[in-house]
């Protein structure tokens, strides 16, 4: 091989070889993928795009901040000519993730990752862009979400109508957690914002949103923690994280554990979802660490970290008063 990414989503790594490749086996046996601890492969074919890459399919989203490699034990990957893919070890993959958006936070409703019967089109909406349209009952579309603080959320739908009330149901995992109507507003530009509350539990996971009654567009959803606890991650490679003293003023220390080198991102949200502040971020070696933060610069009151290191992601609510 003589290159690996990542796909911008974080779902796939592509590898490429200097011959085209005739086969590959179905569920990726014989390669493995490390992003600061293993990452399970699902399945593997030859691109459709460029017969000289395989794309591995992945259990779970490498994070944007993670250190991806490629390696391969043993298997029959065959080229066009007959020989056999030789075993290789540490192979870098550049990394183009994205990363999974987090909550709470914004998401574009342009940013799915799988839909069924929508388009897209500009948006007259404060701030530009793309809003998605065209939606009938039935059509849906799906959001890969990580979310730093389990607890209840305000989800609030910037929607347009021009002369149906639409319906539009809220899932996870199957199991539907809100149905909201939404109003006529009389015009397909003409938006405004309609909420409902879920409960959300930790971790990666995939929202889905089906249209009950269609009719309307939908410009984005805004994720609103509303009451939450901390969370750590137990994710292979990762360590504790506290922020104290709690409530913190104008300085605090954030203490956190590192067992792979590599880089660390500390970022603060308000209940908005809207990033404030990134006090940390910088490359640390294993081990114990405490870091003093400056917080001068925010107003009181109530706010989210999460602090990334490489694919562990691990957060909390803060609160700040003087």
């Amino acid at each position: 091989p003589y290159a690996a990414r990542t796909t911008t989503d974080g779902l796939a790594v592509e590898v490429f070889f200097t011959k085209r490749i005739a086969g590959v086996p179905a569920d990726g046996r014989g390669f493995a993928v490390d992003a600061g601890g293993p990452v399970t492969v699902n399945s593997a074919a030859v691109l459709s795009t460029d017969p000289t890459g395989v794309v591995l399919r992945l259990a779970q989203p490498v994070g944007g901040l993670a250190e991806v490699q490629v390696a391969f034990a043993s298997g029959t990957v065959t080229a066009w000519d007959g020989g056999l893919l030789a075993p290789f070890d540490g192979l870098d993959a550049y990394n183009r993730a994205q990363g999974v958006p987090s909550l709470p936070g914004r998401i574009q409703a342009e940013d799915f990752v799988a839909m069924s019967g929508v388009q897209t089109e500009s948006t007259t909406d404060a701030g530009g862009g793309i809003n998605v349209g065209w939606i009938d009952a039935g059509d849906w579309m799906e959001y890969l979400v990580d979310v730093a603080v389990p607890g209840l959320y305000q989800v609030t739908y910037r929607v347009a109508a021009q002369s149906s009330s639409g319906r539009l149901d809220f899932r996870v995992g199957g199991q539907a957690l809100a149905a909201t109507d939404l109003p006529i507003t009389g015009g397909w530009q003409t938006w405004t914002s309609v909420n409902t509350t879920v409960t959300l539990q930790s971790g990666v996971q995939t929202v889905h949103l089906r249209a009950v009654r269609g009719g309307f567009n939908v410009n984005w959803i805004d994720f609103s923690l509303l009451s939450g606890t901390a969370v750590e991650r137990e994710v292979p490679g990762a360590g504790s994280v506290e922020v104290f003293p709690s409530p913190a003023s104008d300085r605090a220390t954030v203490a956190f554990d590192v067992e792979r080198p590599g880089r660390v991102v500390m970022e603060i949200f308000d209940l908005l979802g809207r990033r404030v502040a990134v006090p940390v971020d910088a490359h640390f070696v294993p081990g114990a660490h405490r870091v003093p933060v400056d917080l001068s610069a925010l107003a009181p009151g109530a706010y989210v970290f999460r602090l990334a290191t490489g694919q562990v992601a691990r957060g909390g609510p803060m609160v700040i008063v003087r």
